[in-house]
């Protein structure tokens, strides 16, 4: 039995998996899990923007102004396309992890998790 702290990353986990319990895995189910980390880069990405049509001088440097924005756009479209990509790769992972888990025990820790309140 763990009786250490539980982590962030490990209550995510936990989450997931008690979400996952009862579900058929597809990647649609997967890729709801992606979506948060999708908002957070999106952030990032629009503020890099931002400051980078602030920042760079829109005389001469226009075309750069446009392609500094376009990079950025180019970048999250890509991360966007691997969080899609790998909600189809990590399906049959899922699935094996759903027949290998202790259920009482992911339990327990959630259990555990929601007393505490962390």
């Amino acid at each position: 039995m763990l009786d250490d702290p539980i982590s962030d990353r490990q209550r995510e986990s936990l989450d997931c998996y008690v979400q996952s319990e009862g579900q058929e895995i597809t990647p649609r189910f997967v890729f709801r899990f992606y979506i948060s980390r999708l908002l957070q880069w999106a952030m990032w990405f629009a503020a890099i923007a931002v400051l980078a049509k602030l920042f760079i001088p829109a005389d001469i440097t226009l075309s750069l102004r446009y392609t500094a924005i376009l990079c950025i756009a180019c970048f999250y479209i890509a991360f966007a396309v691997l969080s899609i990509w790998s909600s189809f790769a990590s399906v049959e992972h899922w699935r094996l992890l759903k027949r290998i888990l202790n259920w009482d025990e992911v339990h327990r820790l959630h259990k555990t998790k929601d007393a505490t309140g962390e």
